[in-house]
């Protein structure tokens, strides 16, 4: 049977707190619906064996990224009356914000769905604060009409202007300076954290990612703004962070509008709009021609 191509309203919604029964498990990409299927199985038995109520339906987390050829690691629970000492953990899940939207259909046309949410999600300027769940709100075995999935994504509103970059971090730190200077930027200071966090932490870092904050400022604005309040110090210079994401470097900096808006001081508002858009400026100049 085939089905005609869906739509995929997105809506922010706060979660309720929650008490959840969990289990991790692992699951083959080629074989999801079957290892899926068979988690869920073994969630509902150790809800039974723990003489537990369930509170609303079943849900699955994504811990790792999808691929196609090592297991994905994934998080299965379910909401709960009551809290009693179990086998399986229990955890309180707390309000939050999310962003979601539903899925009417089989599992195997699911990936349409996710790829709306996460459009969605940049385009609305948010960022995403955690993995994916699904949740199955019915099932084929429920209903004679098709499954319906939600989906969500906990999320944040974002905080300034990221690039991605296919380099290392090393090749992207000059880079970043070359565009700040060139678009009225100087770079006061540089903290590499992990280096930073090694010295004092020692072995505790773990393998911490490449991570460096540039302390950016453009003299004139800084001026500008510091004429309008010398409070304003407080908050400079403008964060710039390069950071190793896998193979890939992402390069973030700090809307200054965030930062003035904690003033509430409207004459800021100019100066915060010209260094956001010398900041855009130079990162977009990263990417590709």
């Amino acid at each position: 049977m085939t089905h005609p191509p869906a739509t995929y309203p997105v809506e922010l919604v706060e979660t309720r707190p929650t008490h959840e029964l969990v289990r991790s498990e692992r699951i083959r990409p080629e074989a999801m619906t079957e290892d899926i299927g068979a988690a869920m199985i073994r969630l509902y038995h150790a809800l039974a064996a723990s003489h537990l109520n369930p509170a609303g339906p079943p849900h699955l987390t994504y811990l790792t990224p999808f691929t196609d050829d090592r297991p994905i690691d994934v998080e299965l629970a379910v909401a709960v009356e009551q809290v009693v000492a179990t086998d399986d953990p229990v955890i309180d899940r707390p309000r939050r914000t999310v962003a979601r939207t539903l899925h009417t259909g089989p599992y195997d046309e699911i990936g349409a769905a996710h790829g709306a949410l996460w459009d969605w999600i940049a385009e609305a300027g948010y960022r995403a604060v955690g993995p994916v769940t699904e949740t199955y709100l019915t099932g084929p075995e429920q209903t004679d009409d098709a499954p319906l999935t939600e989906l969500s994504v906990p999320v944040a509103r974002r905080l300034g202007v990221t690039v991605e970059l296919d380099e290392d971090v090393p090749t992207a730190l000059a880079r970043v300076r070359e565009a700040l200077r060139d678009n009225g930027f100087g770079v006061l200071t540089e903290i590499d954290v992990r280096a930073t966090m090694r010295a004092r932490l020692g072995d505790e870092v773990g393998d911490m990612e490449d991570y460096v904050i540039l302390g950016a400022c453009n003299p004139g604005l800084a001026r500008r703004g510091l004429d309008i309040d010398r409070q304003l110090g407080l908050l400079l210079p403008c964060n710039v962070v390069v950071r190793a994401d896998g193979d890939r470097t992402v390069v973030e900096a700090l809307d200054p509008q965030a930062l003035v808006s904690f003033t509430g001081i409207a004459e800021l508002g100019q100066v915060a709009d010209e260094a956001a858009t010398s900041l855009t400026a130079a990162l977009g100049s990263l990417r590709p021609a």
